[in-house]
């Protein structure tokens, strides 16, 4: 079986690599759609959530070295910092950027899919973008959980609760 579709990425279980879909592969396809005033994200294994865009209140992206995804978007939904994620190549990606863009009146330019190295950056609200989506990296239990910038959070807590 192959699977060409835009979005798709395929990591090898027994290479520990990205690989072409085979039989020893696992593959994932994700979907962002903007339909009816709502932001949905479709995953693998049936993977979903939905935002009104209204919700959004920052946009931002991120590269990680961790992940086959590599590069992801990520959209802040409340003040609290609560965020969801699609990956960068998420099908339908472009098209759900290019509307947002017309309806928040700026541009959304993603840059960490081609970064050489794991870091992060807001997109929107312009008087934001360019700096740190997350603060910088800490250990957690031996895992790297992010945490957003206190930029960002500064920013958010002109939001109501």
């Amino acid at each position: 079986m192959r699977l060409h579709a835009r979005g798709a990425f395929c990591f090898n279980a027994r290479m520990g690599s990205r690989s072409v879909p085979g039989d020893s592969s696992v593959c994932h396809a994700s979907t962002l759609v903007l339909e009816g005033g709502r932001l949905s994200w479709f995953g693998p294994q049936g993977a979903t959530w939905a935002i009104p865009i209204t919700g959004i209140k920052l946009i931002g992206e991120y590269r990680t070295d961790d992940s086959p995804e590599g590069a992801f978007v990520a959209f802040v939904v409340d003040a609290s910092g609560a965020w969801l994620r699609a990956p960068a190549n998420a099908i339908g990606m472009n098209e759900v950027l290019s509307a947002l863009e017309r309806s928040l009146g700026a541009p959304l330019e993603l840059q960490m899919r081609f970064a050489a190295d794991a870091r992060s950056r807001v997109v929107w609200p312009t008087e934001l973008a360019g700096r740190d989506l997350f603060a910088p990296a800490r250990e957690a239990k031996g895992k790297h959980h992010p945490e957003l910038h206190e930029d960002v959070l500064a920013y958010l807590s002109g939001f109501p609760q």
